[in-house]
Formats: C-alpha cells, structure tokens, sequence
C-alpha cells in the first residue's frame, strides 16, 4: 500500500505526457589541425644536377607541381606529376626525381600526426647561370670549354659542360634551318679556334657560370 500511495504521488506531481528532464551534451570542440611544413628542399645546386638536358640547352625554365603522399618519417611517397610547365620539356620527369631530397614535418590533428596526407609540391627551374648567350657566344663557349676539357679529359663537370654548350649551339643552328653537315662543321671550327689554356679551369670567363654546374 505504501508503494502504490508513493506512485501515485510521483504521477500528480509530474505534468501530464512530460519526458523525465536530462542533460544537454555540450558541443564536441573542433578537432586542432596544423599543416605540414617544408623542413629540406633541393637546393638550387641539386636542381641544376636535374635539370632536364634539352631544356637547359634551349634555355628554357620550366615549374612543376608533384601531388605525394607524406609519410610520418617526413618523406614524400607515391608522388604523381599533376602539372608541368611548358609541357613536354621533361619537367615533371626531374621533379619527380628531386622529391626524393624533400623533407617535411607531417601536420597533424590533436597533436597526432597524419599518416599518408595528401601534398601538394611545386618545384621550379630556373637556369644556373641566367639566360643563355645567343649562338655566337655559345660557339665560342664550346669551343672554350673543348680546350679546358682537352687538358682535363676525366673531368666530368667539364664534359657535361662542353657538352651542353656544343647541344644548345647545334639546337640554335637546327631552329635556324641550318643542315646537320654544317651544323657539325661549325661545332669543329669552334673547338679548332679556340686558344689552348695553360691548365683547366683556370679562367673566370663567363662560359663557366653559364654552362658550368
């Protein structure tokens, strides 16, 4: 009897058809996120070792845009070339390869680090030395540089040198609608003209900032 005069009492004592009252949950704080940040990127001696061989004898500067995943060691994986400027210049390629030397600290959320964030990482080209010289100056150039690496054969620095110069001059001849058979001749002439120096590399002529990694 005691019990159902109790329960009677809560009954007129609660409004008709009312929910029994309960807590509001507070809203759940956002979680914290910070972005990754660059610790290591390429210098522009690495981009130089990279840069795309037709392009740099062209003289031509190029950027591009790599999509990656960054790792929770700070490396950057499974990158993909999302956008290369010109096209077709090879500069995707030789960023692809410079990603390899890019470092970052992960972002995270809530103070833990995010595994596999998807970046985004633009790298540009930019000539070593500045604009290259029109032909005339990179005639000379090769030839220059031929001497040097007559003197120094094993030197592979000056090779690549020489080398690049003798491309963008014969580059400069194709455009100019000049045949291949006096394309090389010109190239030998160069080389034959130029004086022979006393010991290798001991110049501050302008071909080697130029040509000269």
């Amino acid at each position: 009897m005691l019990l159902a005069a109790i329960a009677a009492i809560a009954v007129a004592v609660s409004p008709a058809g009312a929910a029994p009252a309960m807590m509001s949950p507070s809203p759940a704080d956002p979680p914290v996120r910070t972005r990754p940040e660059w610790v290591r990127l390429p210098t522009l001696d690495q981009i130089a070792d990279f840069y795309p061989r037709a392009a740099r004898a062209r003289g031509i500067e190029g950027q591009a845009v790599l999509d990656c995943r960054l790792a929770v060691t700070g490396r950057l994986k499974d990158c993909v070339i999302h956008q290369e400027t010109p096209a077709g210049m090879g500069f995707g390629d030789a960023a692809l390869q410079l990603a390899l030397l890019v470092e970052a600290r992960p972002g995270t959320v809530d103070g833990a680090p995010i595994v596999d964030d998807l970046v985004r990482a633009p790298i540009s080209f930019r000539l070593p030395g500045g604009p290259l010289p029109g032909l005339v100056e990179t005639l000379r150039c090769h030839g220059l540089l031929s001497a040097h690496l007559a003197l120094s054969p094993e030197d592979s620095r000056l090779a690549e040198a020489a080398d690049l110069a003798g491309l963008r001059a014969d580059s400069l001849m194709a455009d100019a609608g000049v045949e291949a058979a006096e394309r090389q001749q010109r190239l030998a002439a160069a080389r034959s003209a130029a004086s022979r120096p006393r010991r290798a590399g001991a110049t501050s002529d302008s071909c080697f900032l130029l040509f000269l990694n």
